[in-house]
Formats: C-alpha cells, structure tokens, sequence
C-alpha cells in the first residue's frame, strides 16, 4: 500500500513540474503581449501578435490550474492513506491529463507563431529571421514530443 501512495506522489511531482513550465512559458507570452501593447506605434501584425500571445497564455493557465488542483488533490489523498478515493481520482487524472496536454501542445505552438509573428513589428529582416528560427524551433518541439505521443 505504501508503494501506491509513492506512485501517486510521483504522479504529483510529474504534475507539478508541468504547472511549473506551463507558468514559466504563460508568463513570457504574457509579458510579451504586454510589450507590444505598450509599444506606441500599432499595426495588422501586432493586433495579431498580441492575440496569439493571450491565445497562449489563456490555454497554458488553464493548464497550470488543471495541474496544479489534480496535484493538490493527490497529494491531500495521499496525506490522508486514502486508497480508494486516490483509485477513483486516477481515472479522472488520467482524462483531465489528456485533455490538458492536448491544450498545452496546441498553446505551445500558438507561443512559436507569436514568437515568430514578433519580428514583424520591428522591421522585415527580424520579422523574417525570427519566423524561422520559430519555425525550426517548432519543428525540433515536434521531434521531441513525438515519441510520447499516443
């Protein structure tokens, strides 16, 4: 029984350094939103950066509460030697989880278009070398998560 409490902490910690990335990458879209906001001069490519920036931070926070409650509740439960209740809550971590992490890939590459899309408010040069250094960027993102997929 021991061993199974073990299992749902780490389950827990996993949960945690998820919500903890998800923070730190919500709150650099975030900030950079709140950049080109502040910038004076506004345009097309902006308003757009600006929309996927939010994009992003609105889906990675629903991520970061989602994980960061399920950890919670595992942790309580585990607190408290609450086998059958941790067995029932597995389930329903299990499909919040799938859930969760369709969103966050998704929010992730909505954060690689508006870092890609930020260039362009400064001029066509940076706005085309840092498309591509997005683009490449997303592309290694997919080759690492790949094999955890399915």
């Amino acid at each position: 029984m021991l061993e199974n409490m073990e299992k749902y902490n780490l389950i827990a910690q996993g949960l945690n350094q998820l919500a903890f990335i998800g923070s730190i990458i919500g709150g650099f879209s975030l900030a950079l939103a709140a950049a080109i906001i502040s910038k004076a001069e506004k345009n097309k490519v902006a308003s757009w950066t600006v929309g996927f920036a939010i994009s992003v931070t609105s889906g990675i926070l629903v991520c970061v509460i989602g994980w960061s409650m399920a950890a919670f509740r595992l942790h309580l439960l585990s607190a408290n030697n609450s086998f059958a209740q941790l067995e029932k809550l597995s389930f329903k971590i299990d499909v919040l989880s799938e859930y969760l992490s369709l969103l966050f890939l998704a929010s992730i590459f909505l954060f690689f278009v508006s870092l890609g899309l930020s260039g362009w408010n400064i001029s066509k040069r940076v706005g085309i070398i840092t498309s591509i250094i997005a683009f490449l960027a997303a592309m290694a993102g997919a080759s690492v998560i790949a094999p955890f997929l399915g």
